[in-house]
C-alpha cells in the first residue's frame, strides 16, 4: 500500500469548494438576498394577534396596514414623479 506524504497544493485545493478556494472571502462579489419578515410583517402580526386576543379594538383596515401603506406610499410617490415630469414637459424644462 502506497501512503502519499506529500501533496502537491494544487492537489489540496481541488478537494476545496469554489467559494472557500480564496484566503479572502469578500475578494469575489457575493451577493447575499435577505428574506426576512421585514418591520411591516413583524407589525402585522403583532397587531394581528392583539385583534384576535381582544387587547386591541382596531378596524381591519388598521390591522393590515402595515402590509398595504408601502404601496400606498409608493404609488403616491410614483403619481407625483409623474405630474411633475408631465409639467416639466409642457413647460419646456
Amino acid at each position: 500500500m502506497l501512503v502519499e506524504l506529500h501533496r502537491s497544493p494544487q492537489n489540496l485545493m481541488d478537494n476545496i469548494p469554489y467559494q472557500f478556494r480564496t484566503n479572502n472571502l469578500m475578494s469575489e462579489n457575493v451577493q447575499v438576498q435577505g428574506g426576512g419578515i421585514g418591520l411591516g410583517g413583524v407589525l402585522f402580526v403583532v397587531f394581528l394577534v392583539l385583534k384576535l386576543i381582544g387587547v386591541i379594538t382596531w378596524s381591519w383596515w388598521w390591522v393590515t396596514a402595515p402590509l398595504w401603506i408601502p404601496f400606498v406610499i409608493i404609488i403616491a410617490v410614483v403619481i407625483v414623479v409623474a405630474i411633475g415630469a408631465g409639467i416639466a414637459a409642457l413647460t419646456g424644462r
